[in-house]
């Protein structure tokens, strides 16, 4: 089964980059999610615990997220296994669109800087 990621948005208001940067970030960790897991995926719970404009320069803006990934999965042999990861991502969205994002484990704060350390995401 496919996920579908979002669209970068056209406006650059912080609802829409921010409902982007999770839209995103919830596909992503439910492919991880999937593409990682040997067994049956009973469950995956993404919860987003801040989410916020951490920057916004004359050239883009910067999206803070801190999210937990929950997963319960049941082998082949029966046993049910579950985990829990807490995750900081940074996204940083340029004005032409272009999309870097720079993730690790735990939370940390400020993060990781997508400009520096990130991937491309999306470019247009």
């Amino acid at each position: 089964m496919a996920v579908d990621y979002p669209d970068v948005p056209e406006s650059d208001s912080n609802r829409s980059l921010l409902n982007f940067s999770k839209a995103n970030e919830r596909a992503l960790a439910t492919e991880r999610a999937r593409n990682s897991t040997s067994g049956e995926i009973q469950a995956v719970t993404i919860s987003i615990n801040n989410a916020t404009i951490s920057e916004r320069s004359a050239n883009g803006t910067v999206v803070h997220l801190e999210y937990n990934v929950g997963l319960r999965v049941e082998s082949n042999t029966g046993e049910v296994s579950s985990a829990d990861t807490q995750y900081t991502v940074n996204y940083y969205v340029a004005d032409d669109k272009e999309v870097h994002r720079a993730s690790t484990k735990g939370l940390h704060r400020p993060g990781p800087n997508p400009r520096t350390n990130g991937t491309t995401v999306t470019a247009i």
